[in-house]
C-alpha cells in the first residue's frame, strides 16, 4: 500500500481546542477527515454501572463472528480488531465484552483509547439497527457527538450500545458507555447539552455525504453489496 502523512492541526480557542486532521498535501479548501473540539473534563466522576442488571435486560447471547470483528462478515479487518468476544441483545440495547490479544498489550502503553477497540466497541452491534443484514449492509461511524474520557482503557472492557429511537432509512444513532470488568466508566459517547446539530462526514471510501445529523455515535450506511455477487 501507499504510505499518507496525516496533518493534524490544534488551535486553542478559551478553555477549549479545535482539532483539525487532513491528509498532507491536500487543498486546504477541501473537507477534512476530522473536526473535533478537545478540553478538560471537570465533571464529576460516574457512577459504577451495574453489569448485572444489563446482562438480566439482554438475554439474548450470539455467537461471535469468526475472529471476533463484529457483525460484518464480507470486510477483512487487521488482527487487532479480533477483539470481540461475547455479545448479548435486548431489547434495543446491547452489551459486548471486548479484548485485546496480550500480544498487543503493549498499544495500550501509547493508546488512552486504543483504536481497533474503539471501533468494534461502537461499531460491533449493527444488528440493533433497523432492517440490517449482516450479509449486505456495512455501516461506519461519522460522528461522535460527545466523547468523555474518564480513564485509561484497560486490556479487557464492557461496551453498553442503546440504540436511538431515530435510527433508521440508512442512519444510526447510539449512545454508548465503555466499562471495566467492574462496571466503572472509562468513556461515554452521547449526545452534549446544549447541542442541535453537527455536519457530519463519511469516510472517503464511501459517497461524500455532507448532511446534518442530530449529535450522539451516528453510523451510516456506505455499503450495500449484492449477497450473491455475479461470477
Amino acid at each position: 500500500g501507499t504510505t499518507r502523512r496525516l496533518v493534524i492541526n490544534v488551535v486553542a480557542e478559551g478553555g477549549a481546542s479545535e482539532i483539525t486532521m487532513r491528509t498532507a498535501g491536500d487543498d486546504a479548501r477541501s473537507l477534512p477527515h476530522v473536526i473535533g473540539d478537545v478540553c478538560a473534563y471537570d465533571g464529576p466522576a460516574p457512577a459504577v454501572v451495574d453489569l448485572e442488571a444489563i446482562i438480566a435486560r439482554c438475554p439474548q447471547h450470539l455467537s461471535v463472528l469468526r475472529g471476533g470483528t463484529g457483525d460484518t462478515s464480507f470486510v477483512d479487518f487487521g488482527p487487532r480488531w479480533e477483539n470481540l468476544r461475547a455479545v448479548r441483545y435486548g431489547r434495543r440495547e446491547a452489551l459486548l465484552e471486548l479484548a485485546l490479544d496480550p500480544k498487543f498489550a503493549p498499544d495500550l502503553e501509547h493508546y488512552l483509547l486504543h483504536p481497533s477497540m474503539l471501533d468494534i466497541a461502537t461499531g460491533g452491534t449493527q444488528r440493533l439497527i433497523p432492517n440490517f443484514d449482516p450479509e449486505t449492509d456495512f455501516y461506519v461511524p461519522v460522528v461522535y457527538g460527545r466523547l468523555r474520557l474518564f480513564d485509561r482503557m484497560p486490556l479487557r472492557i464492557f461496551s453498553h450500545v442503546r440504540l436511538r429511537p431515530e435510527s433508521g432509512n440508512g442512519d444510526a444513532f447510539f449512545d454508548i458507555t465503555l466499562m471495566d470488568v467492574d462496571g466503572r466508566a472509562g468513556d461515554r459517547i452521547d449526545e452534549p447539552a446544549g447541542r442541535d446539530e453537527y455536519l457530519a462526514l463519511v469516510a472517503p471510501t464511501a459517497p461524500v455525504i455532507e448532511s446534518a445529523l442530530s449529535d450522539r455515535v451516528v453510523a451510516h450506511r456506505v455499503a450495500r453489496c449484492e449477497a450473491d455477487p455475479p461470477v
